[in-house]
């Protein structure tokens, strides 16, 4: 945004991934990224510095808004494809998935087809149509709940809004998913979203893509 924050040119630690503030000092806009704090203890020291440069300037009347992802940034959705997984291999008796348990978690992937690829499946009937299933259950927004809340992206949250930083959600789910990512933001503890979603937006606290043809990319670029 034209009159948003600056945050500090410090190197981009390797293990950040999530959060963008826009940098227009140099007359055009460019976004410094501040990615989810990961459990590493490496990344911290630049977003205290980058929280301290907020409250400075929000003392001083400037306008600082910083952006989250939320799917794996906000939420671990690991979980919700491994319950799928499971339910996947009891209801057709493949029992490599039916088996899995949290302790597999480091091979779930980001989809189902990646997560069947690394589970050894390789590619193949059995991998394209748990993928169809996967796709059906993960968009199914009753099965949120099976998330689990990212502690360090939440305390980031508070910290940016402590700090009188505007802190806005841009998530590839799509429009009519809106409500239910709203309710599911507020139940792991995000608080200052509101809900109305008729604000123009650039009062808006959430930002979905308006649908799957959307790519998510360029509209995230372009948001």
């Amino acid at each position: 945004h034209p009159d948003s924050c600056l945050a500090p040119e410090t190197p981009l630690p390797p293990i950040a991934m999530g959060a963008l503030i826009p940098n227009t000092s140099s007359g055009g806009q460019t976004m410094t990224a501040l990615r989810a704090v990961g459990t590493r203890p490496d990344a911290r020291p630049f977003f205290q510095e980058a929280l301290a440069n907020m409250s400075r300037r929000t003392q001083q009347g400037e306008r600082c808004v910083v952006v989250f992802d939320i799917d794996n940034t906000v939420v671990d959705t690991r979980y919700r494809t491994l319950r799928a997984a499971q339910l996947y291999g009891r209801e057709h008796g493949v029992s490599k998935l039916a088996q899995l348990t949290e302790g597999d978690l480091s091979r779930i992937g980001l989809t189902g087809r990646a997560t069947m690829l690394n589970l050894g499946f390789g590619e193949g009937p059995l991998t394209a149509a748990f993928e169809a299933f996967w796709q059906s259950y993960f968009w199914n927004s009753d099965n949120f709940s099976d998330d689990r809340p990212i502690a360090p992206t939440l305390e980031l949250i508070a910290q940016a809004q402590q700090a009188g930083a505007e802190v806005v959600f841009l998530t590839g789910r799509i429009a009519s998913l809106y409500n239910a990512t709203l309710r599911q933001l507020q139940s792991v503890g995000v608080k200052g979203l509101g809900g109305d979603e008729s604000r123009p937006p650039e009062n808006q606290r959430l930002l979905c893509k308006p649908s799957l043809e959307t790519r998510t990319a360029p509209y995230k670029a372009e948001a």
